[in-house]
């Protein structure tokens, strides 16, 4: 559905622009859903749950602020990562939020929402047990978005700890300046690392995304060091 005065859009050179008549009309067709079986390019076929995560992180390291997605990435967003039921147009935008407990994303419907998810997982690697507790947030409108992530990573057994970087990214697609008009919008890497030698370590963080979401995702990932090496979590 139209929205008054057009839709606000971002530019490959940050700059603000509106859309409105027929760019305003591809932007809400090209930001519904499509099933599954009505892909057409060969690599958005029957992917599995690991193929799409693994397209998720190319969408976030691929594309610049302001850069319209390609056809082929655009396809796969209309079919793995707008929710069916929840995303009719660009006025039901869609969250997907990276969980910290399994790695794996859900959908939210987000048209005027409030995303209020919590994650608590444990993990072992390097000697060492730890674990990672904490909550994601965030709310989508219909010309901005915001988010926020926080946790705290503490050891819960094994070795002692050297350190713990923690770190958020978030990436956010909606409108832009050129065809076909949906692009990445916003992208944030935020991180932090402990005092030398901390057995606990809590992150905060949180931001704003101007413009009109049609879909956005969270990496939330904590590094534990010890004298033996380190993994991550989750």
């Amino acid at each position: 559905m139209a929205q008054p005065g057009g839709i606000l859009a971002i530019a490959a050179d940050g700059e603000k622009s509106v859309l409105s008549g027929e760019e305003q009309e591809t932007y809400e067709e090209y930001t519904t859903s499509i099933e599954e079986d009505e892909v057409t390019y060969e690599a958005n076929v029957d992917l599995s749950a690991a193929e799409v995560s693994e397209r998720q992180t190319d969408l976030s390291e691929e594309y610049a602020v302001g850069e319209p997605l390609s056809p082929e990435d655009l396809e796969f967003m209309r079919a793995y990562l707008f929710d069916a039921e929840s995303t009719e147009s660009a006025g039901d935008p869609a969250v997907k939020t990276a969980t910290f407990a399994s790695g794996e994303t859900s959908a939210v419907p987000a048209a005027l929402y409030n995303l209020n998810q919590s994650f608590n997982v444990t993990k072992s690697g390097a000697g060492a047990t730890a674990n990672a507790n904490g909550r994601i947030t965030g709310g989508i409108n219909l010309a901005d978005a915001s988010w926020g992530v926080s946790w705290t990573t503490k050891r819960t057994g094994g070795r002692a700890l050297t350190k713990i970087t923690s770190s958020v990214t978030t990436d956010a697609f909606g409108a832009v300046a050129s065809w076909p008009f949906v692009g990445k919008i916003y992208s944030k890497t935020l991180s932090a690392t402990s005092p030398k030698g901390a057995s606990s370590w809590s992150f905060s963080r949180s931001g704003r995304v101007t413009g009109a979401v049609a879909y956005m995702q969270m990496d939330c990932r904590s590094f534990v060091y010890t004298s033996a090496g380190s993994f991550g979590l989750p």
